[in-house]
């Protein structure tokens, strides 16, 4: 017994005298990176073939300036505390993501860590130049050291001009657009893209998807930071913008729209309807080579105001108001449809997405000319809107 008293004290010695936090040091020495901007440099069709070119030689390019240009935000966490702007940036010129990150660290004093970036910002040159854009998400693919959960953005226009944003209420820039990314789903205007989806909706639609759009407009001495647009990529390079109007449908069709308030025309007053729930529907009918898809749309939700005064708990009020409710959602999906048909001309609309996974067989006939298919298909819209309530209620 006295020996199992003995073996018991000298392991409680132990772990007093041995327990600490072993990693301080080495938080301590890293240079916490929050945010990275991908661009290219003006030459990069030029520097990217000279490091094809040199490829062999590694002598040559260990100095070699390619064509990513890469911005890196690191995170002072002393001056966290004190308020003040809490991070610096570095600039990287290289000829690839590994060259880059080798590169960052070579400017930095500390080992640079990844781990809890949060934001990247791509810029209108990068998505735009196909062969840097793919090698780079490649590389990011399979870099271990960066964090696959940061938020992607593109930032319309020159991307340098974050470097003139003061960040409001926030020490540092990455969580200050962090925080606007995410209050963009509450709004229903975007939804926030992580970098893995970007790569795995990239793979599984053939180089299609929509990325968040940061838009920086100067305000006299400031700048105000909007998201609710999206930039349209195909076959892995940028092809148009999506226009706010659009977006809230495209969310739908796409099945990520959660909550959201639409505005609606109702006697000549505006009526907020905040919608909470949302059911969607698709019928597919296949006639001499030609698609038609009929989809059900069923919103209930709040009228959140209507005029003061006015008797608004009355059966054929709320019908009224339901009908205007429905006639607006409706026309908003057929006007989308069709600048989806007729103006970007591909289907980003989750139609071919819905096929193949419900009707197989007749994705695997059109397949080869997807687009040209959602194109010439007949699209028609039934929507239902049920008021459960008028005026604000609490959750």
């Amino acid at each position: 017994m006295k020996i199992k008293k003995g073996i018991l004290f000298l392991l409680i010695i132990e772990l007093i005298f041995t327990t600490g936090c072993w990693d301080r040091v080495e938080i301590e020495q890293r240079g916490i990176v929050g945010a990275a901007s991908l661009d290219v440099t003006d030459d990069a069709e030029e520097t990217l073939n000279i490091t094809k070119q040199m490829s062999a030689n590694s002598k040559i390019n260990e100095n070699l300036e390619g064509p990513l240009k890469s911005v890196f935000g690191v995170i002072i966490p002393s001056k966290i505390q004190v308020g003040e702007k809490a991070y610096e940036t570095i600039e990287v010129k290289a000829a690839n993501m590994p060259d880059s990150l080798e590169k960052l660290g070579q400017k930095m004093s500390r080992t640079p860590y990844f781990a809890q970036m949060r934001m990247m910002y791509f810029s209108e040159k990068f998505i735009k130049n196909q062969k840097v854009f793919i090698e780079a998400l490649d590389r990011l693919d399979k870099s271990p050291k960066i964090n696959e959960t940061a938020y992607v953005v593109v930032v319309k226009g020159d991307i340098d001009i974050l470097a003139k944003v003061e960040p409001k209420i926030e020490s540092t820039l990455a969580a200050y657009i962090l925080g606007i990314t995410e209050n963009s789903k509450i709004t229903s205007n975007t939804s926030a893209l992580p970098l893995y989806k970007l790569i795995s909706n990239l793979r599984n639609n053939n180089g299609s998807c929509a990325i968040p759009v940061l838009e920086v407009k100067e305000k006299g001495d400031d700048y105000d930071l909007i998201i609710n647009k999206l930039a349209l990529i195909k076959d892995y390079k940028f092809l148009s913008y999506l226009d706010t109007k659009y977006v809230k449908v495209f969310r739908i069709m796409n099945n990520n729209f959660k909550k959201g308030r639409i505005l609606v025309n109702y006697e000549d007053t505006i009526i907020p309807y905040y919608i909470y729930t949302l059911n969607k529907r698709i019928w597919i009918e296949e006639n001499e080579n030609k698609l038609k898809f009929n989809v059900k749309i069923e919103f209930e939700g709040d009228a959140e105001e209507y005029k003061f005064g006015k008797e608004v708990f009355n059966e054929e009020i709320i019908e009224k108001m339901s009908k205007a409710i429905e006639e607006y959602a409706k026309k908003e999906f057929e006007e989308t449809t069709e600048y989806f048909q007729k103006v970007i001309g591909s289907d980003y609309l989750g139609f071919g997405d819905y096929t193949h996974k419900y009707n197989n067989k007749i994705y695997q006939k059109y397949k080869d000319n997807w687009d040209e298919v959602f194109r010439n298909s007949e699209i028609k819209y039934e929507v239902k809107a049920f008021i459960r309530r008028i005026g604000i209620a609490k959750e």
